[in-house]
Order: C-alpha cells, then structure tokens, then sequence
C-alpha cells in the first residue's frame, strides 16, 4: 500500500452487497510498478505506462512515484531502472 496517498481506482469491475472489485488506475500501476523495479518483468509496462500518462522524463517517473511512496520505501534500482527506460527515450531531466 502507498505511504502518502490512498490508492486511486481507475474503475469499478464488479460490485455486489458486500463485494467490490476496482482496477488500479494507470499512474497508480505505474507507481506500483515502479516501486518494484523489475526491470526484466515491467519494463514494458512502465515504458507503456509512461506513454498513456506522457511521461516522457526520469524526473517526471520519479515525481509520480514520490506521490505514492515515501523515499524509505524505494531502493535505488527503482531510480536507475526508471533511468534506465527513460534515457532511452530521450528524457533524462
């Protein structure tokens, strides 16, 4: 679970009495994704991701991940594998 905001729902699936079902919205997948850093897993996702919410700068990736999680929950391969994707776009501010 995020540390600074409540996860933020893309959409509702299902709902029944007593019974809901939400799909994660795009940037908190991202975030999510992100916090992860498996580059060899979610590479792709991110990089999709990214396109769907014009993120096209490291410093962007970063920003949206710090909207979710504080600093002590990532490690520094979410950074370099966040570098990684986006320098390779063209987007290293």
């Amino acid at each position: 679970m995020p540390d600074r905001v409540p996860p933020q729902e893309g959409s509702v699936v299902l709902s029944l009495p007593g019974f809901h079902v939400g799909v994660a919205s795009a940037s908190y997948m991202f975030a999510m994704k992100a916090a992860a850093a498996r580059q060899e897993t979610d590479g792709e996702d991110l990089r999709s991701l990214g396109r769907v919410l014009g993120i096209t700068t490291v410093a962007a990736a970063m920003a949206l991940v710090d909207e979710f999680y504080g600093p002590g929950r990532l490690t520094m391969k979410t950074q370099l594998v966040l570098e990684d994707l986006f320098a390779r776009e063209g987007g290293r501010e």
